[in-house]
């Protein structure tokens, strides 16, 4: 979580190269440390939607040029020479093709959100998909402990965070066996006009959502069955984990602070 937060927080201060250094960062960790038919479809979308995000913000941030009056006279009138133009090779505007044009603010803020979405989203994704959600919720009700002091419902938090997590599992699979189960039934896709095939979509949904109460129903009866009356300080919950620090954690704490100065220094001497 730690990592999770950080991930989230440091591109957005830190030097383009470290933004795009955490996003080669965290396609090597989901090559290595997930299925390959994972990593790969996983991957394909998001290098999709953050080059989409790349080319929008890029091309419409100096899109429409603003119009810009000056409140003093040009030179020419005032008998003041021009200043001269900059013998550099700095150019504001990189390509311009007709109404669109790339400059380096929309190139730099262009950079920023595809990397800061990416990161964002792949990580979220790489850590529900590598951490139990039990292991998840007594993290959450580590760092929120000190809040019980405060008379906060930290339990009823945990509790429904721990059941919204379990919950996400059984939304993918209904969605797949559903899907499956169209398949499977060889529907003509083309013979269809788009008022059928509206009709098969919205009959999926409507499928989906109600299977789906169902098994809202069914959790909330066993947990009834169980003894549960809505009181969570009254029940324990077994996380099935006791925060016990191994080498691999404190090579992560290691790795976190190497990153955290990486992009402190980056801060300090790129930007």
């Amino acid at each position: 979580m730690a990592w999770l937060l950080v991930l989230v927080f440091l591109p957005s201060r830190s030097h383009i190269s470290v933004r795009l250094g955490l996003v080669v960062f965290l396609s090597v960790i989901t090559i290595l440390f997930l299925p390959r038919r994972t990593w790969q479809d996983q991957l394909g979308r998001m290098a999709f939607v953050s080059g989409l995000l790349l080319l929008m913000v890029s091309l419409g941030t100096d899109g429409i040029p603003p119009l810009v009056q000056t409140r003093t006279p040009p030179p020419e009138m005032s008998g003041i020479p021009a200043l001269p133009s900059s013998f550099t090779s700095y150019r504001y505007v990189l390509w311009k093709v007709g109404p669109f044009q790339l400059t380096r603010k929309g190139l730099a803020l262009g950079v920023t959100t595809a990397c800061l979405s990416f990161t964002v989203l792949q990580s979220a994704s790489l850590c529900l998909s590598t951490t139990m959600p039990e292991h998840l919720a007594a993290g959450i009700r580590w760092y929120l402990a000190p809040l019980a002091y405060l008379k906060a419902p930290v339990d009823e938090i945990v509790l429904t965070l721990l059941l919204s997590l379990r919950f996400i599992g059984l939304v993918f699979d209904e969605v797949r066996n559903i899907a499956l189960g169209i398949v499977a039934r060889g529907v003509q896709w083309k013979k269809l006009t788009s008022l059928e095939t509206a009709e098969v979509f919205f009959t999926f949904l409507g499928r989906v959502f109600r299977n789906l109460f169902n098994h809202s129903e069914q959790i909330a009866q066993a947990m009834v069955v169980r003894g549960f009356r809505g009181d969570a300080t009254a029940h324990k919950v077994y996380f099935g984990t006791d925060f016990a620090l191994k080498l691999q954690d404190f090579i992560a704490i290691l790795a976190l602070s190497a990153l955290i100065g990486a992009g402190v220094v980056s801060e300090m001497m790129l930007c």
